[in-house]
């Protein structure tokens, strides 16, 4: 398997990079980037040789991109087929997953009869059987399943197997797994249960199960949905200690009963007491590129041992809701492809990018710019958003080898052989000081030609004016993109300018076709 990376030496050959133990042992380490430099410099061409010779490697599933929400979204009336535009925004983005959960699984109540008041440790925060109804509806419409979560902190299983049986009745075959409660491995550390362990969790989740198969039989489940690294607490060794132990002892007890091996992962988290600032530099640095691909790798590698799929069910930029002016940026979008490309490629298997729409200066890709907005449920897209629709479409194709040579810059480049045929490339420049031309030639297509399709916007640092082929969603949702740039083609060669930081999308198909 090749593995795309930063172009940062000569004739780099994606299947022979390896990271020096140091940095493998140290996945999540906290240590500065360098920023980006501030003047431009004169850059030699680049190169990007695809190998399009072969069948390809591995296939990005066909819903791989999903979106994650907070379980109390549920009872938002946006959440719907027929009120406002999320329905086609869903859309746009091809086949996909919604999940409701993340930490409103644990602070959510079930309440099958609303004449009942809810418990009052929900404050208010509930889930209806209208809920589910209305989100019934909007899987329906888009054909996206749903993940749902069930509230595991407050220990309850004949609820949690009420709701089970209820999204059942409601969504039937789309609901595709049920989730019990949301990043347990912090219930100690942070929600405070005194002695909370995998063995505690194993014998809670052990009953939530048995009563949920009872009365909702057949139904699926994925685990354990673990925080992706401990920030800022004494057992900081995220990689050889507590994260793995927990995806072995949920695969040893549920492996047999779960369709996905879940995990939760976010390379920055927005809190002052981290040497590593949330900072678009540190985004983009291939110290946290390095980091991300050794996490997932691993990952994925202990979900193939357990034979199963590896989904990341919760994921974005910065932990805690992310950090205006660095989550939703252009930076961000660039930032966005590199990541879900990445993983898809290092074998993971889906993918669920974290939305909270009522705060448009964190990393949600869809938001309500103002009160307005939020009663007509009219959310607009935020740049991360088009970094979606470009993922979106290479979904279903196999990865093809791929070399890269040239001179030092944060470039990253991926190609697959989609199910039409044509040949697909990403070029993503994450670099804020290359002005230069990238070549991309294609070994083994002949009689070619190419259409370019460009994510793009003011700067790196820009929050709106961002866009993808040379279009932007329009009120209702609604996305045109324009007709592929056509790009002029030397031997077997292609010329792609770069004079800002952006990420292309070369579509390129034999004449004969």
């Amino acid at each position: 398997m090749t593995h795309p990376q930063p172009l940062n030496r000569p004739e780099v050959t994606m299947r022979k990079v390896r990271l020096p133990a140091a940095v493998a042992a140290a996945v999540l380490a906290i240590t500065p980037a360098v920023a980006h430099a501030s003047t431009a410099r004169p850059s030699p061409a680049l190169t990007v040789t695809v190998d399009a010779s072969g069948q390809g490697e591995a296939a990005i599933p066909g819903d791989f991109l999903g979106l994650s929400f907070e379980e109390g979204a549920l009872h938002e009336p946006w959440v719907s087929a027929s009120h406002g535009n999320l329905a086609r925004m869903l859309d746009n983005l091809g086949r996909g997953s919604m999940r409701f959960a993340a930490n409103g699984a644990d602070a959510t109540a079930w309440q099958p009869d609303p004449s009942v008041p809810p418990p009052a440790w929900a404050d208010g925060q509930v889930i209806t059987p209208t809920d589910l109804a209305r989100a019934g509806a909007l899987a329906r419409h888009t054909r996206w399943p749903i993940d749902l979560g069930v509230n595991l902190f407050h220990d309850d299983p004949a609820a949690a197997a009420s709701l089970a049986t209820a999204a059942r009745r409601q969504f039937g075959p789309l609901l595709r797994t049920i989730q019990l409660g949301n990043e347990p491995n912090l219930y100690l550390p942070i929600r405070g249960v005194p002695n909370y362990t995998t063995d505690t969790y194993i014998k809670q989740a052990t009953a939530y199960l048995a009563a949920i198969g009872k009365s909702a039989h057949g139904v699926r489940f994925s685990g354990p949905d673990a925080a992706g690294f401990l920030w800022g607490l004494p057992q900081a060794d995220p990689i050889t200690k507590p994260i793995p132990s927990w995806w072995s002892a949920y695969t040893s007890a549920f492996g047999h009963q779960t369709r996905f091996l879940d995990q939760h992962y976010y390379p920055l988290v927005n809190r002052p007491e981290i040497q590593t600032p949330a900072t678009i530099d540190n985004l983009l640095s291939k110290t946290t590129a390095a980091n991300t691909r050794n996490f997932v790798d691993l990952f994925a590698q202990q979900a193939r041992t357990a034979g199963l799929p590896a989904h990341i069910s919760e994921t974005n930029n910065v932990a805690n809701g992310g950090k205006a002016g660095v989550s939703n940026t252009l930076a961000a979008a660039l930032w966005t492809v590199d990541y879900a490309l990445t993983a898809a490629h290092e074998g993971i298997s889906g993918i669920n990018f974290h939305q909270q729409p009522h705060d448009c200066g964190g990393y949600t890709w869809i938001c309500f710019p103002d009160q307005t907005a939020a009663t007509d449920a009219r959310l607009q897209a935020q740049p991360s958003y088009y970094a979606g629709l470009l993922v979106s479409a290479l979904h279903g194709g196999q990865f093809l080898p791929t070399r890269v040579s040239g001179a030092a810059a944060n470039v990253t480049a991926y190609a697959v052989r989609s199910p039409d045929g044509a040949v697909r490339v990403v070029i993503d420049n994450l670099d804020n000081t290359l002005k230069g031309t990238v070549a991309v030639r294609i070994n083994g297509v002949t009689a070619r030609r190419a259409g370019l399709q460009r994510l793009e916007g003011p700067s790196l640092e820009a929050t709106s004016g961002v866009r993808f082929a040379g279009s932007q969603v329009a009120p209702d949702g609604s996305f045109t993109p324009n007709r592929p740039l056509r790009i002029p083609v030397t031997g077997s060669t292609f010329s792609v300018p770069f004079t800002t930081p952006s990420a292309v999308l070369l579509n390129i198909t034999d004449r004969r076709r």
